[in-house]
């Protein structure tokens, strides 16, 4: 007997006995943790504010990938996780707490405003889609930062630097993390039915992008990098994976460069270690949010694009054997009519129509064959008149 059968196009994983699905949930929470101890590590010291968090965006996509009792569960020890995480960090019980509570209070408003707005599969496949999450991850990190930033002026820090901070630490991590963790199910797809060489064609893009990050935000970088506005060299190439695969496209770009860029910038190398720390993590926050955002917004109207004209295929096609089927059935008629007709001059004229018709059948196939509607080829469309002209006869 299967248990949480997941929704289509959902990345719920069942089996009999739910096994599965156990270990999806459990593989969610090691990440939450594991993810949450990641993000307190990715600071520009003195800064007090991380440049990037992770988990919440976590929590959030494999909420809206399950379904049934795995989500459930998954809410039940979600709460408990990031408090683990953040004693795991070093914080002291109260506020292991209070930043615990936080975050699962903002990942629970994105995830009620997905779901009030959405149905599934969330997949980032049409624009009311991606405003719709954006909208909810601005919420979500606006509420989380008022919030959250009260706890950092307690402590003396400055309101107004850490709200931007904090805000922006969480946008980034969601909108790097959550449409690649979305469109995983669309490379899935795409992998099990794209020809060999689309793969490659795939990986060579990557490959590249992957190079040209390092290169740009690794220690090959020159010193006045952030001057130069090399740093946004690999940004061309993320939209080229954004206009060929759409979404999915856009997200594993922004994931891969974003990670890149960050990898480097927490360890003092490249155009995002130049500055004071404070500027660093606002530097780089404001790019990976730009970033994702762009190459987000390419990739789904991408994919618009091609549903469309796809669409305008199918309803072509559709026209195209109904006006052919017509035109058969009067051509059909008028042979019939032509064959019984005993006066001559009339089984002339009812000929005579009939090859009219067969040649504007002709035309219409011809036009639907080719891919220039502005002209066909006359040598062949003339040569299949004749044809039918003499073997009618006339």
């Amino acid at each position: 007997m299967l248990v949480d059968v997941p929704l289509k196009g959902d990345l719920a994983l069942t089996s009999p006995n739910g096994n599965r699905s156990y270990l999806f949930v459990s593989f969610t929470l090691v990440a939450l943790i594991v993810a949450t101890r990641i993000g307190g590590l990715v600071s520009f010291p003195p800064a007090g504010v991380s440049a990037f968090w992770p988990q919440n965006a976590i929590l959030l996509s494999a909420l809206l990938m399950m379904e049934g009792s795995n989500r459930k569960l998954c809410l039940l020890f979600a709460f408990p996780a990031f408090v683990v995480a953040e004693l795991w960090s070093g914080f002291s019980v109260i506020n292991s707490l209070t930043v615990s509570a936080v975050n699962f209070f903002e990942v629970m408003v994105a995830y009620s405003f997905i779901r009030y707005f959405m149905k599934p599969p969330i997949n980032l496949s049409h624009l009311k889609q991606f405003f719709t999450v954006v909208g909810a991850l601005t919420l979500a990190s606006v509420l989380g930062g008022f919030v959250g930033v009260g706890g950092v002026a307690m402590l003396g820090g400055s309101f107004n630097l850490a709200l931007v901070d904090w805000m922006l630490a969480d946008f980034a991590g969601f909108f790097v993390i959550t449409p690649f963790v979305l469109t995983l199910p669309d490379w899935r797809k795409w992998l099990s039915s794209a020809s060999g060489r689309d793969k490659v064609l795939a990986i060579a893009i990557l490959d590249i992008l992957i190079v040209l990050s390092v290169v740009v935000y690794g220690p090959y970088a020159v010193s006045n990098l952030s001057l130069s506005g090399t740093e946004f060299l690999p940004i061309p190439i993320a939209l080229l994976m954004a206009l060929i695969y759409g979404p999915k496209g856009a997200a594993i770009s922004v994931f891969m460069v974003s990670i890149v860029a960050l990898s480097y910038a927490l360890n003092g190398v490249g155009p995002f270690s130049l500055l004071t720390p404070d500027k660093n993590v606002e530097s780089l926050q404001f790019f990976v949010v730009s970033l994702g955002l762009s190459a987000m917004l390419v990739g789904v109207l991408t994919q618009e694009r091609k549903k469309a004209i796809e669409e305008k295929e199918i309803l072509l096609r559709e026209i195209h054997h109904r006006v052919k089927n017509n035109l058969q059935v009067v051509s059909s008629l008028l042979s019939l009519q032509a064959d019984s007709e005993k006066n001559e001059a009339s089984k002339i004229a009812l000929k005579d129509s009939q090859r009219r018709i067969k040649a504007m059948a002709r035309i219409h196939e011809n036009l639907h064959k080719t891919d220039n509607l502005d002209a066909i080829a006359v040598d062949e469309y003339l040569g299949n008149v004749v044809a039918d002209t003499i073997i009618s006869g006339g």
